[in-house]
């Protein structure tokens, strides 16, 4: 959220309606809640994100300010909820910071072993054939890179100590 862009009152409305949102989504998924207004504004004017340091971008996207719960089993309670970006907050997902390390090192043990195989032979004269497999096997390495160079990034930046804000 950009928080600068709203007016004072635009802004507490906002804050508001996340408070509501937020409790209600945390009952629903039987999660505690306790934030209170007051909490919620200072988490919501923060302008870098507690993992990354970068700064939010924008209302909507992987740049935007989300509630990230440090520990997945507790609920949304003060003291328990920072400031992320989207795209870390989804990287985490249901995993705690060990058990992202541990995700993170067996993809990349995985990678080490496709990087052993010996290369896809095609012995088709099929040109268009051929074509499909070298697309298909180029959008699964990018895919691959594409995922492993956030996880990577997101470690990296959580493995870091980070100045937020004191709440």
């Amino acid at each position: 959220m950009n928080a600068h862009k709203l007016s004072d009152v635009e802004f507490e409305i906002e804050v508001a309606r996340r408070l509501v949102k937020t409790s209600v989504s945390a009952k629903e998924r039987g999660k505690d809640f306790n934030l209170t207004f007051q909490y919620l504004k200072n988490l919501l004017s923060q302008k870098v994100c507690a993992y990354s340091n970068e700064p939010f971008a924008g209302c909507t996207g992987p740049g935007m300010l989300t509630l990230e719960r440090l520990d997945n089993n507790v609920g949304y309670i003060m003291g328990n909820v920072i400031a992320v970006k989207h795209r870390y907050n989804s990287l985490r997902a249901d995993f705690d910071l060990d058990g992202l390390a541990k995700h993170i090192e067996v993809i990349k043990s995985r990678l080490k072993l496709e990087k052993s195989k010996p290369p896809v032979v095609i012995e088709s004269n099929d040109n268009k054939s051929r074509r499909k497999i070298i697309e298909l096997e180029t959008a699964k390495i990018k895919s691959r890179q594409a995922v492993i160079a956030g996880l990577v990034l997101s470690l990296i930046h959580i493995s870091e100590p980070t100045r937020h804000a004191q709440i």
